[in-house]
């Protein structure tokens, strides 16, 4: 079958060289219909493909920047035809669509494919459209450092051959040369922020269907990222340190779903031993990625302890890497300030008690003295006297959200520190009703509030 295609006019021949490159490949023709009238209006060339060789034989022709693949089609599924895609052109930047029963399918996409991201089927117009805005921002980004190296380059390349006796044209150029490096420093960061939101997605795909700690792993990476920071700790590894928080329960998806849903603390010898083998599953998941390798260490030792008797090394006091101790005293502090078995959120004195109980068999002193004086400086989180709990009908804009809002299924539906308005709130408004089921929603007290409860302005 010959390649579809819908091009934006363009008279200029610079201009058409500039035109994004995207290639949709489903096995299902409305599927690909839908998908161009969806993205008609946007400045791109589309290619469509009802195969995954057919969409192969159309990036050996073209240089496609952006790639969106089904997961399920005869033949060749999308996990490995991105993996192709991986292998046979590097630069094109690659978005799986997937079913939410096809997780084991998407983590292998995301593994070999070293996809940008994902988007569930059936999609929200949206939402489709924010990921792949933001997968083609990408895509210019790279494009555009690419340029800016070239020119350095070439800079550099011309300054070599310069005559010493053209001083001023030499300190001309080197000015240029600052400002070029300083502009590919700026992309450079701008990647690196990208990469962190794809690791952050992926990290909400593993909290997906774990009900119980939906939030967890970003709250525990923002709380092992600020202690980290206070025990100045180079920047690269405080980043790693948050990155492996934010993939720590990555081993888990391999668990048995009653294993899964088991606290540990309830366990049997059995079933221990094979939740224990979760840190060393996703050191091995991790391997392959060059960039994440401080944290696949951290995260393969984040269950060792003081005193040696942790898992899977058996590690003790020192040996145990500093990140991972992080993540571990990060872990059991969350576990403590969220039990749902409690009819009442600890205090601080209650969890730094539990916290002194652990010195010298969970963790060693000076951290846990360190972790106690960030929890009475409120480094951490927001006391529960500073927040209250409402539903979706109470909900008013302007009010700021204290933690994530999260749906049964585990998905992220709104970020702690999100500003609510009308749009968001009745999204909220309407889930509830669609479920028939009310989702607790935390937000700020108002300076009212604690007017009407001077019990609580005493407190404050």
């Amino acid at each position: 079958m010959t390649e579809k295609i819908e091009t934006v006019a363009a008279t200029d021949e610079s201009v058409e060289e500039n035109i994004i490159k995207v290639l949709f490949v489903d096995d299902e023709k409305p599927v690909l219909i839908s998908l161009r009238r969806l993205f008609r209006k946007m400045d791109w060339r589309i290619y469509t493909a009802e195969s995954g060789v057919e969409g192969l034989a159309i990036i050996a022709e073209q240089s496609i920047d952006l790639v969106v693949s089904d997961m399920r089609m005869p033949q060749m599924s999308g996990a490995e035809f991105l993996e192709q895609v991986a292998e046979r052109s590097p630069s094109t930047v690659r978005v799986l669509l997937t079913g939410y029963s096809e997780i084991d399918s998407t983590i292998a996409a995301i593994n070999k494919g070293k996809i940008f991201s994902y988007c569930t089927k059936p999609w929200d117009n949206d939402e489709l459209k924010a990921v792949l805005s933001r997968a083609v921002y990408s895509r210019q980004l790279e494009l555009e450092r690419d340029q800016l190296l070239l020119v350095t380059k070439q800079q550099n390349e011309a300054l070599q051959t310069m005559n010493a006796s053209l001083e001023s044209k030499v300190d001309a150029r080197t000015d240029v040369i600052r400002k070029a490096a300083q502009a590919v420093k700026n992309l450079n960061k701008k990647l690196n922020d990208s990469y962190k939101s794809s690791v952050e997605v992926f990290s909400n795909l593993i909290d997906m269907g774990r009900k119980s700690t939906s939030g967890r792993s970003k709250r525990v990476a923002e709380t092992s990222r600020i202690l980290a920071a206070e025990l100045h700790l180079p920047k690269a590894e405080i980043e790693q340190i948050y990155y492996a928080a934010l993939l720590a329960n990555v081993g888990k998806l391999s668990l048995p779903a009653d294993i899964a849903r088991m606290k540990e603390s309830d366990m049997n010898h059995n079933q221990k031993n094979i939740y224990r083998k979760h840190p060393m599953v996703a050191d091995a998941v991790l391997m392959s990625v060059e960039a994440l390798k401080p944290a696949a260490n951290y995260i393969r030792h984040q269950a060792e302890r003081e005193d040696g008797k942790g898992y899977p090394s058996k590690l003790a006091g020192e040996e145990i890497p500093v990140g991972a101790q992080c993540i571990h005293i990060a872990t059991y502090y969350d576990e403590l300030l969220n039990d749902d078995s409690l009819d009442e959120p600890l205090t601080n004195e209650e969890i730094t008690k539990a916290l002194e109980k652990t010195i010298g068999r969970r963790f060693a002193k000076p951290l846990v003295d360190r972790f106690i004086q960030l929890i009475n400086e409120n480094r951490f989180s927001i006391e529960q006297s500073e927040e209250r709990r409402l539903n979706g009908a109470q909900l008013e804009p302007g009010m700021v959200l204290t933690r994530d809002v999260v749906a049964e299924n585990g998905v992220l539906l709104l970020s702690a520190g999100a500003i609510l308005n009308t749009a968001n709130i009745k999204r909220l408004a309407g889930y509830e009703e669609e479920l028939e089921n009310e989702l607790p929603v935390h937000v700020f007290r108002s300076a009212e509030e604690d007017e009407e409860d001077p019990q609580h302005a005493k407190a404050s």
